[in-house]
């Protein structure tokens, strides 16, 4: 079965092959960016110096690239606007480091103090 037929199933309320797995489908199911970060150190993508785009800069939302959402059976993608809760695009992406160490992207316009 089919991702896009699990997930049908489970709507229509018919049984799926297994429980669809959504992680980073939408703001509610989406991973803080930290998490996304060792989880792709742990599972060997990428290396050590590999950054994780922050998607979602309000809640520091991780984006679920395509090699770990087969690696972890997600079955769900993420189809997020340019904008975000902060009202500025995300664009013109620029380096950063979380304050556990994570090193990310965050939006040009995203700025700490």
């Amino acid at each position: 079965m089919t991702s896009r037929e699990r997930v049908r199933n489970a709507l229509d309320h018919r049984q799926p092959d297994r429980v669809p797995v959504d992680f980073g489908g939408t703001f509610e199911t989406g991973i803080a960016v930290s998490t996304v970060y060792y989880l792709r150190q742990a599972y060997g993508l990428g290396g050590p110096d590999d950054r994780v785009k922050v998607i979602e800069p309000y809640q520091m939302l991780g984006e679920i690239q395509n090699d770990l959402r087969d690696v972890m059976g997600v079955d769900t993608t993420a189809l997020y606007n340019t904008g975000n809760a902060f009202g500025f695009t995300n664009s013109d992406w620029k380096e950063w480091t979380t304050f556990d160490g994570a090193k990310v992207l965050v939006p040009g316009l995203f700025n700490t103090e």
